[in-house]
């Protein structure tokens, strides 16, 4: 028991001492996140399949609670339905200039949706390093609904207390490779405590497959395009870079689930709660809540 407690404190501590590195270098954000929610109730709309379902059911769950969307749901017919206060994106694919042009078309569509059809006011949060493109920054400037804010998605590892207090001044997050995690790290530090869950289903395990090329594909399924998708390789958006091969899959999944149960950590640190509220997600980390009717 010794041995594996002295392993644990010097692999905390060369990941503490990492950090301080990763964050001196990349993180550009300064100072804690103003805490404009203080004790209000946040709904984070994740893209998966169960979205439409999750909102047609609980129109009056949604009332009184601020909305939060990520990526593309600007694009579809409920941004302008449900007005959702705020929007998340972590996709770097969405600004960067050396990507495949199907992945520039498709960041360049959200900008201009957000632009085109916001009437009510919205608060954008991009990651730091998305300053440095400005193409996306004109596209919004044409619309004074929307403010942006910056925040750092600098991967924080380490002690429990360092994790911790480096979160809570916005000074990186748990690696952030999916949206749904800087959107609830966001919300917390924007002092929400009660976070929803809608639309996170984190299902892609069964819809993994290898092709007789040995090419590693993931069936993405999103609510806007149920029943249109079809398994696509993954880590194919920056020109030149190839395929991620099944290992490099599987240990982006890894990473983005045990990041919850940090995130539940941290929560719990600053006694805020999150609570799951989509149905057959496989998120294992947050309180479930059964919201849905039952299936006739």
């Amino acid at each position: 028991m010794l041995l594996l407690d002295i392993k644990l404190f010097i692999e905390n501590a060369i990941s503490s001492s990492l950090t301080l590195v990763k964050v001196a270098l990349l993180s550009k954000c300064r100072g804690r996140i103003k805490r404009d929610f203080e004790n209000q109730a946040c709904i984070i709309l994740g893209n998966g399949p169960s979205l439409n379902r999750s909102i047609t059911d609980n129109p009056e769950f949604l009332k009184g609670k601020k909305l939060i969307c990520v990526n593309d749901f600007p694009k579809t017919d409920l941004y302008e339905k449900i007005k959702p206060e705020i929007f998340v994106t972590t996709a770097p694919e969405f600004w960067l200039e050396n990507i495949k042009q199907m992945y520039k078309d498709n960041g360049r569509k959200i900008f201009e949706a957000i632009a085109s059809k916001t009437t009510w006011k919205i608060r954008f949060y991009i990651p730091a390093q998305a300053k440095n493109y400005k193409a996306w920054q004109e596209i919004l400037a044409t619309n004074t609904n929307v403010s942006i804010h910056y925040f750092n998605n600098t991967p924080v590892e380490g002690f429990r207390w360092f994790r911790n207090l480096f979160f809570k001044w916005n000074l990186g997050m748990t690696r952030p490779h999916n949206v749904a995690i800087p959107s609830i790290m966001i919300s917390l530090n924007l002092g929400f405590k009660e976070i929803y869950l809608f639309g996170v289903d984190h299902s892609w395990i069964p819809e993994i497959s290898v092709d007789d090329n040995n090419r590693v594909l993931v069936n993405q399924k999103h609510f806007y395009d149920e029943g249109k998708t079809k398994g696509l390789p993954m880590g194919v958006t920056t020109e030149g870079k190839g395929d991620k091969k099944l290992h490099e899959v599987l240990q982006k999944f890894l990473h983005t689930f045990e990041g919850y149960f940090t995130i539940r950590d941290y929560a719990e640190s600053i006694h805020a709660k999150i609570f799951n509220c989509t149905p057959g997600s496989f998120i294992d980390a947050f309180e479930r809540l059964r919201l849905h009717k039952k299936e006739e």
